[in-house]
């Protein structure tokens, strides 16, 4: 099976997704109008990296018995819960594809050995504002397969540049259901580039770079999983509006 990328602008070489081919968003709605895929065999794998109403296209894409998978994030416009488990309904799961971190299968074997945790720190330089979103997402992802709940989360973002309405900066503190507390910071200010982690725990100390350089990493996110990270992101995206802190009681109102 052949897997194809769609997006209007490549960032990585073709062998980063581990892709075949490269569509534009407009050649994929021409082929999808003809039900007919660039003559692509039904099966063939759709990777959806930066492009407006993605959400929307993956189902059209689905509906024609071809395998989708995306980075963060999945919705870009609109009410972002309830477009997201839109999207899940349709599709139960999804393949996600993660550009900036990877979450490791043995990590929890790995915090465990730190005899649990105080504190965890995580940073991350990115190219434009909707990667720093595709990069929150995937630190959620991170977070919730390897930790304990969140229980409160507070959450600044500015546009210091002012190109959009999107953020260019973001720092959030959170705390978690054992006690830990973590600092994220990502920035898509100056180089795009360094991201790495760091927990801290009573028995010694866990870094990790991130773990992805020459090729991305897929995994397979079920649907209560991908709604709850969307839920998560959209409580960060609260604090910052409000600019106070949120405990996970107030953010189910």
């Amino acid at each position: 099976m052949a897997r194809v990328v769609i997006t209007d602008e490549l960032f990585h070489p073709l062998t980063f997704y581990y892709a075949d081919d490269l569509l534009s968003i407009d050649i994929l709605k021409e082929n999808l109008w003809k039900d007919n895929l660039k003559g692509k065999k039904r099966g063939d794998r759709f990777l959806f990296l930066n492009c407006a109403d993605k959400d929307y296209w993956i189902q059209q894409v689905v509906k024609q018995s071809s395998i989708v998978e995306a980075t963060h994030p999945l919705i870009d416009k609109g009410n972002l819960l309830e477009r997201v488990e839109q999207l899940t309904e349709e599709m139960g799961h999804i393949e996600v594809f993660y550009e900036y971190f990877d979450p490791e299968t043995n990590l929890s074997n790995k915090i465990s050995q730190l005899g649990g945790l105080y504190y965890c720190n995580a940073y991350c330089h990115v190219r434009d504002e909707i990667a720093l979103e595709q990069a929150l997402l995937e630190l959620i992802d991170w977070f919730t397969l390897n930790m304990s709940p969140i229980d409160e989360v507070l959450c600044r973002s500015r546009s210091h540049t002012g190109r959009n309405e999107r953020p260019d900066c973001c720092t959030v503190l959170l705390k978690f259901a054992d006690g830990m507390e973590a600092h994220w910071f990502i920035s898509a200010l100056g180089e795009e580039g360094s991201r790495g982690i760091c927990c801290i725990g009573p028995k010694g100390t866990y870094y990790w770079d991130g773990g992805i350089v020459d090729k991305g990493i897929r995994r397979q996110v079920e649907s209560g999983a991908l709604n709850n990270t969307y839920r998560i992101v959209d409580w960060i995206h609260r604090s910052a509006r409000s600019e106070r802190s949120i405990t996970y009681k107030d953010s189910k109102r």
